[in-house]
C-alpha cells in the first residue's frame, strides 16, 4: 500500500507527516514513529562457533572469557546457556540411529559358566541374523534363535537378551534394510562419543543437574555430526 493511502490504527482515518520520522492521524491528532524501537535492554547473541569451541575442542567458558571485555563472567556464563538453549531447540533432520545394547565378549569360550557353549552358538547365530539377506537362510537363524530363548538353553539373561533382540530385530538390521543412509554396523561410533562426552563433562559444569547433561549431550552431538565406523565416514544428518 502507497503511504499517502495508509490509515492511522487508531481511528482508520487519514495520516499525515508529523516531522521526518513520525506520522500523525488527522481525527485524533495521535502520533507515532515509523521505526519503533524494541524495549528492554539489547539482546546479546553468542555465536555458534563460541558453542563448537566448547563443545567440541575442549576450551572453558573461563578461557574464552579472558579474551572479552565489557561484560563480566557471570554474564557470559548466562549469555552461553541462552545460546545453547536456542541452538538445541532449532529442529533437525530426522533419520535412523543404530544403538546396538547387545555386545557379545568372544575372550574364549567359558564352559564353566552355565549354557558356556549355548552363548557361543547363539553368538554366531545373532552375528548371522546381522549379515544375511532375507531368505531362508535368515528365517532358519530365526528360528534356531527362538528355540534358543526358550526351555533350558542358557540363563535367564541370555535368553531375555536374545528375545530382545528378536523383538527389536528391524532396528539391528536398519544398515541393511536402509543401505542409502551409510549407517554404522557397530557400536564403536556409539563408545567414541560417550567417550567425547565425558571428557567434555570432565572440563565443565554440565554434569550438575540432568537436564544440564541433557542439554548438553544434544548440543555436542549436534555439533559433531559426522562419525567414523570401521575407518568408514558417513553423516548423520544425511
Amino acid at each position: 500500500m502507497n503511504s499517502k493511502h495508509a490509515k492511522s490504527p487508531c481511528c482508520g482515518a487519514r495520516v499525515r507527516r508529523f516531522g521526518p520520522r513520525r506520522r500523525q492521524c488527522v481525527r485524533c491528532g495521535r502520533t507515532w514513529t515509523v521505526r519503533p524501537r524494541k524495549r528492554g535492554r539489547p539482546s546479546h547473541r553468542t555465536s555458534t562457533s563460541v558453542l563448537r569451541q566448547v563443545l567440541v575442542k575442549g576450551f572453558t567458558l573461563g578461557q574464552l572469557f579472558s579474551k572479552r571485555s565489557g561484560v563480566e563472567l557471570p554474564a557470559y556464563r548466562y549469555r552461553f546457556r541462552q545460546a545453547l538453549r536456542r541452538f538445541v531447540a532449532r529442529p533437525i533432520p530426522q533419520n535412523f540411529h543404530l544403538l546396538l545394547k547387545l555386545q557379545a565378549f568372544r575372550r574364549g569360550v567359558r564352559y564353566t559358566l552355565r549354557g558356556g557353549s549355548v552363548r557361543e552358538e547363539i553368538h554366531q547365530l545373532i552375528r548371522r541374523a546381522l549379515e544375511l539377506p532375507d531368505g531362508d537362510r535368515l528365517s532358519a537363524t530365526l528360528k534356531q534363535l527362538r528355540r534358543l530363548s526358550k526351555g533350558d538353553c542358557g540363563t535367564a539373561r541370555v535368553q531375555t537378551t536374545v528375545r530382545e533382540f528378536l523383538k527389536n530385530l528391524p532396528y539391528y538390521r536398519s544398515h541393511l534394510t536402509h543401505s542409502n543412509l551409510g549407517l554404522p554396523r557397530t557400536t564403536n561410533c556409539v563408545e567414541s562419543m560417550c567417550r567425547l562426552l565425558r571428557e567434555m563433562l570432565r572440563s565443565s559444569r554440565a554434569g550438575s543437574n540432568p537436564a544440564s547433561v541433557l542439554l548438553w549431550a544434544t548440543a555436542l552431538f549436534r555439533l559433531r555430526s559426522k562419525m567414523v565406523c570401521n575407518g568408514h565416514h558417513f553423516n548423520r544428518n544425511s
